[in-house]
């Protein structure tokens, strides 16, 4: 059974809308074959239906938002590709997780990120995406069985979706499940190795999990990929204190400015 949304009768959100949505401040291994083949035939499915600039800019924004998490920069091309194309469900759906920024935002964020998740269903009920975004809106509102819906629904209809695996994750990571979370962060990355963000969940799980040797292991295969990104950094960072590594920690704190002259003298290496 679906996930209850209320759907309204307004038509496709207009320019007026979309303007608003990006006036928010938010806060900030082995390819599976079968989820390679799902995803590439869509990929051509789209292609074929939808205004070619906009799925560029889409595709652009989909990166940004899902692989580095800046969901600012995101906004902006999800808000153009919507303006050249108002069809096209799955853009709605990634600018509602770009307007929520992250598992912690204001009603105002919520607000507009369920409008957009609406928009998307209304246009096809069975995008995978929407209801992760849904997941992750229902979670920031303590609905905890809404949200559990949700990334079932979201599994159900995409079980090789590394977005999909990797964000039920998190969610699992916030209800107290860790073992189920390590198991759909080890499939996330496995279904997709080039993902940094893959990298940086597992890493992170394995942290909370007191797997520290593990978290290292897989930060490592994440920094060797992106060199520089901060929040591969940031958790490299942490796992090299809890493991009594000081001057790598600050190395890895390097990338971060704001925070690193406070670490380092917290640590007083010499």
């Amino acid at each position: 059974m679906n996930p209850t949304v209320s759907l309204s009768s307004k038509p496709i959100l207009t320019g007026i809308f979309l303007v608003a949505a990006l006036s928010i401040t938010s806060c900030a291994g082995t390819i599976s074959e079968g989820g390679k083949v799902e995803e590439e035939a869509r990929l051509v499915a789209d292609q074929s239906t939808v205004d070619p600039e906009a799925y560029s800019l889409y595709l652009q924004g989909h990166k940004i938002l899902w692989d580095q998490g800046l969901s600012a920069t995101a906004r902006s091309f999800l808000a153009e590709s919507i303006r050249l194309d108002p069809n096209y469900a799955p853009t709605y759906a990634d600018l509602a997780f770009a307007v929520l920024g992250g598992f912690t935002t204001s009603e105002e964020s919520q607000a507009a990120s369920l409008a957009l998740i609406e928009q998307a269903i209304a246009l096809d009920a069975e995008l995978p995406t929407a209801y992760v975004v849904l997941g992750i809106l229902r979670t920031n509102q303590a609905r905890w069985q809404e949200a559990d819906d949700a990334f079932r629904h979201a599994l159900s209809l995409a079980p090789n979706s590394r977005e999909t695996n990797v964000e039920l994750g998190w969610f699992l990571v916030r209800t107290g499940r860790l073992d189920q979370a390590i198991e759909h962060m080890e499939l996330g990355l496995q279904l997709d190795p080039l993902s940094t963000h893959s990298y940086h969940s597992l890493a992170s799980v394995y942290y909370y999990a007191r797997r520290y040797s593990d978290a290292l292991a897989v930060i490592t295969r994440g920094l060797r990929l992106e060199p520089g990104n901060p929040h591969t950094e940031y958790t490299a960072a942490k796992i090299h204190l809890q493991m009594g590594n000081y001057e790598q920690a600050i190395n890895s704190f390097g990338g971060w400015d704001q925070i690193n002259n406070v670490f380092k003298g917290l640590l007083h290496v010499a």
